[in-house]
């Protein structure tokens, strides 16, 4: 017999970003609901930056209305625009934010693509950015006033990120108790309880937001399935930084075992090496690394494990496991937070639809969505691995990843030229999901780039009109200028509405931000 049961009152077991945001996310969504954090202060959050994918902004400064210039002064982000693969197995290309937008413009698609594909002139707003380490704001007048690039993510520093969260929960009137959980008690797939060494705590609803600790999901009756890549572990270690060296994309290249990645925020460059440990001990990885990034012997680096893979369902009886403690798979596109937070939405979204009653139906809803999610990040995470290039044992046990017929005809109908333009609705029956995170250009911009050949832009058959030809050169030249105008980090924080906010006296009102598309 199903549990029904109305929710008033949220507990959040997990006081990381994960935690914090999904208690914004309930309280923005319902305000009479009582939301609870508790969050262990002895465990901190790790010191590696934040990568985040697109979405976080909306998240942040639309779903939850945090005010963007009070979030640039308080976290100073760097504007992430896209991922720079430098040496993806011998091929170097982007992964940028705008490239749906860039596609899109052309009144003529199929001679859009061919002209581009021959090219190689897919530059974007977000490419041309990243070479010139600029910032998306355009600064229009003399008093502080700037225009906004919307297609962009963040690089965080977690400490300061987590602070202005913690900070805007306490504003928000949710409750934080610092405090261990030491005993889970449950009846069935039900959390009766939890207990702590100072108190009992019990909810309508829990969330599991500890990462691999899973302290919440470790009682409940779920099983755990592991996904087909080697990837297990990550060295992580961080160096001093300039504003004007820094790089607004997460940076990767590729190592026998594994692959680097370079996050730079307004306070170090941090540095990664995510690893197989089947393929190489952590000795030879940590050589690998130092020597990767020329590593001074006097900094030291931190290792984390982890298991790539998820639970069955999400929402097991009144327990939400959110982020990493219901699922990871690896770290190359920055999707768990910004998965995450887009889960918790979808999650509030349908509660809010059904009157914030708790049944299987709403469960069974959101399991559906969630496994949609988990399925499209996995299906365009081994698009980089299928087609890579690499020829050591770990490189060639990952180009077998993803094997599945939805592959197989998907790559078949992208190479007869449906690249670009396919329906992604299409490959939602066929096993493929698209469209919740990702779009098709993006898995079919990475095929491309490594290799992967679209038959009817390989041949002369395609005509290219002269207006054809003439938007592509305009484009190119309106995306210089665009870039040309931008802020670079130094003159963006140094600026009076993006500075520290102790720079600025109680009464200055910040400057404003208005969106724009080239």
């Amino acid at each position: 017999m199903q549990t029904v049961a109305k929710i008033e009152d949220v507990v959040i077991v997990g006081g990381g970003d994960a935690g914090k945001l999904a208690a914004l996310i309930f309280k923005q969504s319902n305000p009479s609901l009582s939301v609870s954090v508790i969050d262990d202060s002895s465990e901190p959050p790790r010191k590696v930056g934040k990568s985040t994918f697109s979405s976080i902004t909306w998240i942040l400064h639309d779903r939850l209305e945090i005010d963007t210039m009070e979030f640039i002064r308080e976290v100073n982000p760097v504007w992430k625009h896209s991922v720079w693969l430098e040496d993806w197995t011998g091929a170097e290309f982007f992964t940028p934010f705008d490239l749906k937008h860039l596609m899109d413009k052309s009144d003529s698609p199929l001679e859009n693509v061919h002209l581009r594909y021959r090219s190689g002139n897919f530059s974007s707003i977000n490419e041309l950015a990243t070479y010139h380490n600029k910032t998306p704001y355009i600064e229009v007048d003399g008093v502080g006033r700037h225009q906004y690039y919307p297609y962009v993510a963040y690089h965080l520093n977690v400490h300061k990120f987590n602070n202005y969260l913690h900070e805007l929960m306490n504003r928000r009137n949710i409750d934080v108790f610092d405090e261990r959980i030491d005993a889970v008690h449950t009846d069935g797939d039900q959390i009766t309880s939890i207990e702590s060494k100072c108190a009992t705590h019990e909810a309508d609803l829990y969330v599991d937001a500890t990462g691999f600790q899973r302290v919440l999901a470790s009682e409940l009756p779920t099983s755990f399935s592991e996904y087909d890549f080697s990837l297990d572990s990550a060295l992580v270690t961080q160096l001093p930084i300039n504003l004007e060296d820094i790089v607004p994309a997460t940076v990767v290249k590729t190592l026998d075992n594994g692959w680097t990645w370079q996050i730079d925020t307004t306070d170090s460059r941090d540095l990664g090496y995510v690893f197989a440990s089947e393929y190489t001990t952590s000795d030879e990885a940590e050589r690998a690394f130092r020597k990767q990034y020329n590593i001074p012997d006097d900094i030291s680096t931190s290792l984390y494990e982890f298991t790539s893979g998820k639970f069955d369902r999400p929402w097991i009886g009144n327990c939400l496991l959110a982020g990493d403690a219901f699922g990871f798979v690896e770290p190359l596109q920055a999707t768990s937070l910004s998965t995450h937070a887009h889960v918790i939405c979808d999650i509030v979204d349908q509660l809010t639809e059904n009157s914030w009653v708790m049944h299987d139906g709403v469960r069974g809803i959101a399991n559906k969505i969630v496994n949609t999610y988990w399925r499209e990040i996995y299906n365009f995470l081994t698009t980089f691995y299928r087609y890579s290039h690499g020829e050591t044992a770990f490189w060639r046990d990952m180009q077998s990843v993803g094997d599945n017929k939805g592959w197989f005809q998907y790559e078949k109908e992208y190479r007869a030229g449906a690249a670009f333009t396919i329906s992604k609705a299409k490959w939602a029956n066929e096993g493929i999901a698209f469209g919740k995170m990702f779009n098709v250009h993006q898995t079919d911009y990475t095929m491309y780039q490594l290799g992967v050949p679209i038959d009817i832009h390989e041949s002369d058959n395609i005509e290219v009109s002269v207006e054809a030809q003439a938007h592509v050169k305009d484009e190119t030249e309106s995306v210089a200028e665009t870039v040309d105008a931008f802020l670079t980090y130094p003159e963006l924080y140094s600026s009076d509405c993006f500075g520290e906010p102790k720079q600025l006296n109680a009464d200055d009102e910040p400057g404003t931000r208005n969106e724009f598309e080239t």
